[in-house]
């Protein structure tokens, strides 16, 4: 429905197939994010989004509050925290920020004038500004060894 409204409104010249490919990874993307904060609206304040239609809400509100989704949900949210290297390690987290290790070996073959080593790709993307010393986190610290 939402792509019959779209090709109303705006022309292309690009073919029909690739444009549809962008609007629906745009309109997942979107959607992914309306649901996850409606959804944490409603677990952190308890506040229904007027924005989505009751029937909507009500079945998506009973999924939340199911036991076996509760302790799935309970249990992915502590993996994405866990600390890997021991307790107090933090978690695990690198300096790449949304460059591929891909675009951070090039850029550093710029910078140096040859490809780099596994570890020094490892070193120039898991300490703080890059400095080669001073890293994320003990798992990365654990890992240069």
């Amino acid at each position: 429905m939402i792509w019959r409204e779209f090709k109303k409104v705006y022309r292309w010249t690009q073919s029909k197939e690739a444009v549809k490919r962008v609007f629906y990874k745009h309109a997942a993307s979107w959607y992914k994010d309306t649901v996850y904060e409606v959804k944490d609206k409603w677990l952190k304040k308890k506040e229904q989004d007027l924005s989505v239609p009751d029937h909507v809400f009500q079945e998506w509100r009973r999924r939340w509050e199911d036991p076996d989704y509760r302790k799935r949900y309970e249990k992915q949210s502590g993996n994405r925290r866990s600390e890997r290297a021991g307790e107090g390690s933090g978690m695990s987290t690198h300096t790449c920020g949304s460059r591929s290790m891909r675009e951070h070996e090039r850029a550093l073959t710029r910078k140096e004038g040859k490809k780099p080593s596994a570890p020094r790709l490892f070193r120039y993307t898991h300490t703080k500004g890059h400095d080669d010393q001073t890293f994320v986190d003990q798992r990365s610290r654990a890992a240069n060894i």
